[in-house]
C-alpha cells in the first residue's frame, strides 16, 4: 500500500496528500505526529471490526505510514489531546475509556499489541 487513509483529527509533519485520493495521506520525511482530539466523546470501536479500538488502531496507522519508496519516519508521535480535567479525573465528564487505555498502553506495550 502507498498510502494511508487518514481519520485523526490532526496530521503534522513531513506529510503529503496522495493525489486523486480522498483523504489519503503518506509520509515523506523525518517525523509525523497523528492527533486525535477527545472532549465529550471516548474512543470508540471499529464498526467493521469491534474488537479493534479507535485508539490501538490510529497508533497502528501512525506506524505504518511511509513514503512511495516504503521509506518510514525516524519519529512517529501519536498525541491524544483533551482537556487537563480528563486526565487528573476531575469533573463529571472525567470516567473515559481512552484515560484507561492511555495508560495502559504507557505501561504495558502488550496490551496495545493486543488491542
Amino acid at each position: 500500500m502507498k498510502c494511508w487513509r487518514s481519520r485523526a483529527d490532526l496530521s503534522v509533519g513531513h506529510l503529503e496528500v496522495v493525489n486523486d485520493r480522498d483523504a489519503q495521506i503518506r509520509a515523506n520525511g523525518e517525523w509525523i505526529n497523528i492527533v486525535e482530539s477527545k472532549w465529550y466523546d471516548d474512543i470508540h470501536p471499529n464498526p467493521k471490526y469491534p474488537q479493534i479500538l479507535q485508539l490501538s488502531q490510529l497508533i497502528e496507522h501512525a506506524l505504518l505510514l511511509h513514503d512511495t519508496s516504503g521509506n518510514f519516519p525516524k519519529r512517529v508521535y501519536v498525541t491524544l489531546l483533551t482537556p487537563q480535567y480528563f486526565k487528573n479525573k476531575e469533573g463529571p465528564f472525567s470516567e473515559r475509556d481512552y484515560q484507561e487505555k492511555f495508560n495502559k498502553y504507557k505501561s504495558d506495550t502488550i496490551v496495545l499489541k493486543s488491542d
